[in-house]
């Protein structure tokens, strides 16, 4: 496919599936392959930002008080008194701050993201939806401070509006049921619910036609087989007979690994399969074919399940083994 799928994805589709999930993994190999084209309003991906600015604060603080209260609680400890001062460093917020920054405009520019900046004219278009009570505010929510709940969308679908007027064939992911169906009611596109979802339709959409079988009908001419080329045929046969259950059995483990640990590093798929069994050169080549075929995805660091049918029936097949490995790995 040359022209890239514009896709307008909401946060709400990535908080869903967790950035660690293979569809999300896939949908961003997609992007860095110029598959599609990923386009998130600015309002959202702050928004996205912000939450875990805040969760990774609470955090802090949750081991800060922890800590704080081991050290008021040292001088009353029979078992602590005699032991140094302890010592411990945790980022402050403003740290955080910056380095929450930092990592979404890395993440962004890493994957490919266009994030769609507020436009000058968005604010006036934004309030006139808000006065006029159309999409994404709802005429049942009588309420004015209900209704507000639901201006931060009003920016983001401004922001989706824009990239439609460039890219008519536009498609978006949103997780948010009333958002969503703004979405479809103002921009007329297809939207999907979640990240499965969507890159279920990306694999059809990017998918190559199969091949059609040539099939031999009854003017075809007949020639009779020649003996010796028979003889030389079965023993190349069985050659390559043996080889390819070499090539399945190894094929079936790191499907099944790969898709049982959703997203392995390369060197963690290797170590694995040697564990089992299988020398690091040919679990290297079986993984790279597997790539090169699609039945598994290379990001480039990580493997993640491409074929999901695939990937169900390998795991299921060497499933005793691959918790084996893993939980002797931990």
């Amino acid at each position: 496919m040359d022209t890239p799928i514009p896709v307008f994805l909401d946060t709400s589709a990535i908080r869903k599936a967790g950035f660690r999930h293979p569809d999300l993994q896939k949908l961003l190999e997609y992007s860095k392959l110029n598959t599609v084209r990923l386009f998130v309003s600015y309002i959202a991906w702050e928004e996205l930002r912000t939450q875990l600015l805040e969760t990774a604060c609470a955090e802090v603080i949750q081991v800060r008080q922890k800590f704080e209260a081991l050290q008021r609680g040292q001088p009353e400890s029979f078992i602590l008194q005699g032991l140094r001062s302890p010592v411990m460093e945790l980022w402050d917020r403003a740290e955080i701050e910056a380095r929450s920054q930092e990592a979404m405009e890395e993440f962004a520019r890493d994957n490919r993201i266009t994030v769609v900046t507020m436009g000058a004219e968005h604010a006036e278009r934004a309030w006139r939806r808000y006065f006029d009570v159309s999409p994404p505010f709802r005429p049942e929510v009588t309420k004015r401070e209900n209704r507000r709940k639901d201006i931060p969308d009003s920016w983001i679908l401004e922001a989706a509006i824009d990239v439609k007027r460039d890219h008519a064939s536009l498609i978006a992911a949103c997780n948010d049921v009333n958002f969503g169906a703004a979405l479809g009611k103002v921009l007329g596109i297809s939207v999907y619910g979640t990240i499965e979802e969507l890159v279920e339709f990306i694999d059809g959409a990017t998918q190559p036609p199969k091949p059609v079988k040539r099939v031999a009908t009854r003017d075809s001419a007949y020639v009779p087989p020649d003996e010796k080329a028979v003889h030389a045929d079965a023993a190349l046969a069985a050659v390559f007979t043996e080889a390819e259950l070499q090539l399945r059995a190894v094929g079936t483990k790191v499907i099944g690994l790969v898709s049982y640990l959703g997203s392995p590093t390369k060197d963690q798929l290797y170590a694995l399969l040697e564990r089992s069994g299988v020398p690091p050169a040919i679990g290297r080549n079986v993984a790279e074919q597997l790539a090169l075929a699609r039945v598994i995805q290379d990001t480039g660091h990580h493997y993640i399940p491409g074929n999901k049918e695939a990937g169900s029936q390998a795991t299921a097949a060497v499933e005793p083994e691959i918790i084996r490995l893993v939980t002797s790995e931990d």
